[in-house]
């Protein structure tokens, strides 16, 4: 639905509005570092938020948000949806480039869980080992967002497109490692 903003009768040019703001207006983290009896663990996290995305991966032939369209559309099994179906809009520029195509791009991220151990220096000793840390890391695993789209940190960072179009940039990879430090 488009609003006659000027009252001319004719919805045109004239009657666009401001649909959002690509820049975060606040941008947050956290950090947390414990320790106990040769234990550590980490756990950082960033986040953004009041700013908005606009998909425009239909213009690519990448379609990230059709389950979501899918879902919320207006179809015979839901006939309560939010949207469109797809089908329906599917080369229908105006509808694409409306505020039904604009979402909040709101998201934290956890950054990094690191659980680590540090082996005393009275065992490792014995091997010739001064240091040894053994430790499991999930780096950028939890994302919390209601953006549809693939990742809304990239979506909101992509300055080579735009700031607040989501063009598909590659999303941020979840990554599960483990892994071992050792001096000697």
């Amino acid at each position: 639905m488009f609003e006659d903003v000027n009252g001319d009768n004719e919805i045109g040019d004239a009657d666009m509005q401001f649909l959002g703001n690509t820049t975060p207006t606040y941008t947050y983290g956290i950090n947390i570092n414990l320790g106990w009896k040769g234990f550590d663990f980490t756990l950082q996290g960033t986040g953004a938020g009041g700013n908005s995305i606009m998909p425009v991966l239909h213009n690519t032939g990448y379609s990230n948000n059709l389950k979501y369209y899918l879902e919320h559309s207006r179809t015979e099994e839901n006939p309560n949806g939010e949207l469109p179906n797809p089908k329906n809009v599917v080369g229908d520029f105006t509808y694409w480039s409306s505020s039904a195509n604009v979402f909040k791009g709101d998201y934290f991220r956890i950054k990094q869980i690191q659980l680590g151990y540090t082996v005393p220096a009275e065992i490792t000793k014995k091997a010739a080992i001064s240091n040894l840390r053994v430790f499991v890391s999930l780096d950028d695993y939890f994302t919390f967002t209601s953006y549809p789209g693939l990742d809304p940190e990239t979506a909101s960072t992509n300055n080579t497109s735009g700031a607040g179009l989501d063009w598909g940039s590659y999303p941020t990879m979840q990554k599960f490692m483990l892994g071992a430090s050792l001096s000697f």
